[in-house]
């Protein structure tokens, strides 16, 4: 049975499935995300170009990790309190992106324009990392995004530890 935690920027939950012990964070978000991590800007310094984090983009993130704590700190209240997942220990990821639309009749049906699901996990991943959910990014060994259209703007994301035994020659 799963523990869940409610908060007026979203929700956390625990569940133990067997020995695997599965987080979901959901966000209530501003406004359906359009901006992506991929998404630079390039400008001219000195006759050189540099990119640079579109305002956006930082704005996404910033709202994904200030909601993102959020919940987090009501959830460690309530008893649930993720711990950081170390090397060498894997993440098992997964995001769904809800985008709002007045539709009813596109409600719960696949969204298949832009933005794409993999430029939009990856700034989601990004934030989340800066949480201190896990220690890096390149934990995630296995990733699932979707994108559905919803009457509400959020976005759910769940993730849980994998561990992984060293083979007989000493490699994984």
């Amino acid at each position: 049975m799963g523990q869940i935690v409610k908060t007026r920027y979203g929700s956390c939950s625990v569940t133990d499935i067997g020995t695997e012990r599965v987080y979901a964070v959901t966000l209530i978000l501003n406004a359906n995300p359009t901006a992506t991590a991929q998404q630079k800007g390039v400008k001219v310094v000195k006759g050189k170009a540099v990119h640079y984090t579109k305002d956006e983009v930082k704005a996404l993130q910033a709202e994904y990790i200030y909601k993102t704590n959020a919940v987090l700190r009501e959830a460690a209240k309530q008893g649930i309190v993720p711990e950081m997942i170390k090397k060498p220990d894997g993440v098992r990821f997964s995001a769904e992106f809800n985008f709002e639309t007045v539709d009813p009749y596109k409600w719960d049906q696949p969204k298949t324009t832009r933005p794409d699901g993999d430029n939009l996990a990856k700034g989601l991943v990004d934030a989340i990392t800066k949480c201190g959910l896990w220690e890096d990014d390149c934990q995630l060994f296995h990733t699932e995004v979707d994108k559905y259209f919803s009457d509400e703007c959020t976005v759910t994301f769940q993730w849980s530890k994998e561990s992984f035994k060293k083979s007989k020659k000493g490699k994984n």
